[in-house]
């Protein structure tokens, strides 16, 4: 293994990172010839190996790539013309290399994505807390995008670690993955990736672990998967904004705090923040935990639903997660999110609803709708827009998008 305190970013971790971007793009495109030109030609202009009208999809790109590593303001030195080569000198140039810390983004699940930067060196420590959890693992297989927190420490520095190899696959459920799998890899995945597995009664060949985090996992799917040969099923519970805060190997137990967290009760009642003891021997700022939790010991803990997180409607304090439970007592709703407009839409909230019969109307459920809040609901609390779906908006992997 590799000690942490030994690692810094290099630029083949920099490389990873502009790949697991660009591949995300050709992906969700379905373009699969644009990521063989990706993977084959790292010198030629991006603008001639990515498909047609992504232009502006790559100015995005090159906000977050360049903001992730600290260099924010060279991101408007990146441009089509250049190639992958040059995108990366030009950071490195800029001192990507040198940064203390790493940005991530929440994935906007319960609100507009924020920016989450991480200390490398609490990373680092995460990353050794993982690999003495999975040193048996001979090879890392992954479908998670590595410009994610999760990916990023998975298969861009567990692998360092644990000394082992790593190889990245299209976030896709197929069957032909039973055949790539073999004994001792562990494959690191998202709750949807992992239904759509179960769903195809995909085998696994014998010692093939799993690790599944970004949300929930159902209990019943990992249960079938069990059952379909899966060694393990490694839950890691945290968020872009704590990083990893505990694991567990079995769903019907509860998780347990990675060694370097410490509970604290911020609000003189159970622990509802932690404190990290940090490498350099100093503790961190207590950080809230993502969720309410249920402690069964002081390292131990399930978490229970997520915390009520108000936003500002008017100048006053207004709880979505509220509105949704309002809605969903419809009759007519199956199911419902509710969030703030996005500032070009407006300054109240707007609602996504999947109607218990797809084929009634939008225009009659609606106006049922804004009757049924207006009868129980403030005028703050009310949506300002429906919009309706056979399923919620869910972005890559699985979490519930903005539309």
């Amino acid at each position: 293994m590799m000690a942490a305190h030994d690692m810094n970013l290099d630029k083949l971790v920099l490389r990873r990172v502009l790949h697991s971007i660009l591949r995300s793009l050709v992906w969700n495109k379905n373009d699969w010839a644009a990521e063989k030109r990706l993977a084959e030609d790292t010198r030629a202009p991006l603008a001639q190996i990515l498909p047609a009208g992504t232009d502006q999809e790559l100015v995005e790109i090159a906000v977050r790539f360049a903001g992730m590593f600290g260099c924010a303001g060279l991101a408007g030195a990146l441009t089509p013309q250049m190639s992958c080569e040059e995108w990366l000198e030009c950071l490195v140039a800029g001192g990507a290399l040198g940064v203390a810390d790493v940005t991530f983004h929440s994935s906007g699940s319960t609100g507009e994505p924020t920016a989450c930067p991480q200390p490398l060196s609490v990373l680092w420590q995460e990353v050794g807390e993982l690999g003495r959890l999975t040193q048996d693992r001979r090879r890392l297989v992954s479908v998670v995008p590595q410009h994610h927190i999760y990916g990023f420490l998975f298969s861009v520095l567990l692998p360092a670690q644990l000394g082992v190899p790593t190889e990245l696959l299209p976030p896709f459920p197929g069957a032909g993955l039973s055949e790539f799998l073999r004994e001792g890899d562990l494959l690191i995945a998202f709750p949807a990736f992992w239904k759509g597995l179960a769903s195809l009664g995909l085998r696994f060949p014998t010692g093939v672990r799993g690790v599944t985090s970004t949300g929930p996992c159902p209990p019943q799917i990992i249960e079938q998967l069990r059952q379909q040969g899966l060694d393990a099923m490694m839950e890691v519970y945290g968020s872009s904004e704590t990083s990893g805060v505990g694991y567990r190997w079995d769903q019907s137990d509860a998780y347990s705090l990675f060694r370097f967290w410490q509970p604290v009760a911020l609000q003189q009642t159970s622990p509802d923040a932690l404190i990290r003891h940090q490498l350099n021997g100093l503790m961190a700022e207590p950080v809230m935990l993502p969720d309410e939790v249920q402690w069964l010991d002081e390292r131990t803990f399930r978490p229970l639903r997520r915390r009520d997180q108000a936003v500002q409607v008017a100048g006053i304090n207004v709880y979505p997660q509220y509105v949704v439970s309002c809605l969903k007592q419809h009759p007519a709703v199956e199911d419902c999110v509710v969030r703030l407009m996005r500032p070009e839409e407006g300054d109240r909230l707007k609602a996504f609803v999947v109607p218990v019969d797809p084929r009634q109307a939008d225009a009659t459920l609606r106006s049922a709708l804004i009757d049924w809040c207006r009868q129980r609901l403030k005028s703050v609390e009310q949506p300002r827009s429906f919009t309706f779906g056979t399923q919620l908006p869910t972005q890559g992997m699985g979490k519930l998008a903005d539309w």
